[in-house]
């Protein structure tokens, strides 16, 4: 486990220097991290393999998922926002009691 984070910080950092290129193609960032996840995780390189349960894994979800609604809501247009306000209203309507409900019964390790 130790090479985790190292690895990790590499992944973000090979990344950043080549998303410019690959923009426009049809490779996106999940796809290259879920590729980058299968090559170092336990199964193939073992360079990463975190505790299923564990807090790291709880943390590195949450941080993922605040990353990936910044990014898609820093690209949204604002025109367009308020043209169709309730798809957006509806979603985090129904969507954010639910994440709520769902971290109070996350398993404790």
């Amino acid at each position: 486990m130790t090479w985790a984070l190292p690895t990790i910080a590499i992944a973000f950092l090979a990344y950043a220097a080549v998303s410019g290129r690959l923009e426009g193609t049809p490779i996106t960032a999940p796809m290259v991290f879920t590729a980058v996840g299968l090559l170092v995780g336990a199964d193939t390189l073992g360079l990463v393999d975190p505790a299923v349960r564990g807090e790291g894994v709880k943390l590195l979800t949450e941080a993922t998922l605040a990353l990936v609604l910044f990014g898609d809501a820093s690209r949204i247009g604002l025109r367009a926002l308020s043209e169709k306000v309730s798809i957006p209203a509806r979603l985090l309507g129904f969507g954010l009691p639910l994440s709520r409900s769902a971290s109070r019964s996350w398993p404790t390790v």
